[in-house]
């Protein structure tokens, strides 16, 4: 956006077009911190995730990275009798193998802070390879490992503007 500032914003749709997430971010260059809110539709169950994240980017070397990210929010759905207030804490660690190509592995836990309702406590683990083609395109292969739902596969294209 600026010299001090970059944003994000993507949207994607899963699970054959049954859940739709969108997310935004905004990080300052110079300090690395940042905020990110996260809004996931399942249209399925007709539930609604809505989470907003505090991010951290720590460079440990020239080559890798490490974001902490904690967040809190709130699912709601017509089958609950209340929205489940819920946490997550999550660790990106991000390896660049060479200018083109990175690593990233991402364990991510999420609690729900009320266990009225809904009960949560997943350890969920998100990983990707990624090689970028241009300076504003990559593709990536991304593979998770998930408590409560299948593993999923999944081939990414990405175009910035």
């Amino acid at each position: 956006i600026t010299d001090n500032w970059a944003a994000l914003i993507f949207a994607q749709s899963l699970n054959n077009f049954d859940t739709y997430r969108v997310r935004a971010a905004a990080l300052s260059t110079n300090f690395g911190s940042g905020v990110m809110g996260d809004y996931l539709y399942d249209d399925r169950n007709d539930t609604h995730t809505f989470v907003l994240n505090a991010m951290q980017v720590l460079p440990l070397h020239e080559r890798l990275i490490i974001a902490p990210v904690i967040g809190a929010g709130a699912i709601s759905s017509d089958n609950l009798d209340k929205e489940v207030p819920i946490a997550m804490a999550q660790l990106y660690s991000v390896m660049a193998i060479t200018d083109q190509a990175s690593i990233m592995i991402a364990p991510i836990y999420t609690t729900s802070l009320s266990d009225q309702t809904l009960k949560i406590n997943t350890l969920d683990w998100e990983s990707s390879f990624s090689y970028r083609v241009a300076d504003n395109q990559n593709v990536s292969i991304n593979y998770g490992i998930y408590d409560q739902s299948d593993n999923k596969l999944g081939l990414n294209y990405t175009y910035a503007f």
